[in-house]
């Protein structure tokens, strides 16, 4: 995060942000984890996450990349702090 400049960081938080509001949208639209929508906001997300230095997904490591993929959709779908975050468990 600080070796970013200052434009990297708003650019970071405002994707962030509009990641956020489309599972809020998507949630409030009644759509099913396996709809396209959803399906299609996953893979913005997995991007999103390969964006995060010194991890799987920035490494290119797949299969740790699957694995660590798995771990965080149990974690934002059990963890009440996500649940806020999402507008819903």
């Amino acid at each position: 995060w600080h070796g970013k400049s200052l434009r990297e960081q708003v650019d970071w938080k405002r994707d962030t942000d509009a990641l956020i509001a489309a599972w809020q949208d998507a949630w409030r639209a009644g759509g099913s984890p396996g709809a396209d929508r959803a399906q299609e906001i996953a893979a913005r997300h997995v991007r999103w996450l390969g964006q995060v230095p010194a991890t799987p997904l920035a490494d290119g490591a797949r299969e740790r990349s699957a694995e660590m993929v798995r771990c965080l959709a149990e974690m934002y779908a059990q963890a009440p702090d996500f649940a806020a975050t999402y507008g819903a468990p």
